[in-house]
């Protein structure tokens, strides 16, 4: 069981260090077009792409110390009630959209209030591009399942 738990926990991290780096390079991109969008300025790629990136990985460590922190108690509030996970995935996803909005705030040089907008364009443009190339897949399985 020990073993079984120690490979579980070595993929986490593998997964926790490797997802943030490339999964930004596609972000970082969605936050160039969104302040580009918003603010009306062009802004260097890396800055962009280092605001994403850090955000993930502040983003990372605060999940990873709540299902931590959680460990069996996390277990117990998913049987608790429908209501209790709803709040705390607000309430997380509320956590992480503030994290990156500060991150673009101070990497970006753009004011608070404009950066939750940039950061808002930005969740905007991944979910399109996100609909855009899984809405294919979805329709494609519904008609073979049949």
């Amino acid at each position: 069981m020990a073993a079984a738990l120690m490979i579980d926990m070595e993929a986490a991290l593998v997964h926790a260090m490797i997802n943030p780096v490339i999964g930004s390079f596609i972000a970082a991109i969605a936050l160039w077009a969104a302040v580009k969008l918003v603010q009306k300025v062009s802004v260097p790629y890396w800055s962009a792409y280092m605001a994403v990136l850090l955000a993930a990985i502040v983003n990372g460590f605060m999940i990873l110390t709540f299902s931590v922190a959680l460990g069996e108690a996390g277990k117990a509030v998913i049987v608790l009630s429908t209501p209790v996970i709803v709040i705390g995935i607000f309430s997380l996803l509320l956590a992480q959209f503030l994290i990156q909005a500060a991150f673009v705030n101070l990497r970006l040089k753009i004011p608070f209030g404009r950066a939750c907008l940039v950061t808002l364009v930005m969740v905007g443009i991944i979910l399109a591009i996100a609909a855009i190339l899984f809405a294919p897949l979805f329709f494609m399985s519904r008609a073979f399942s049949n």
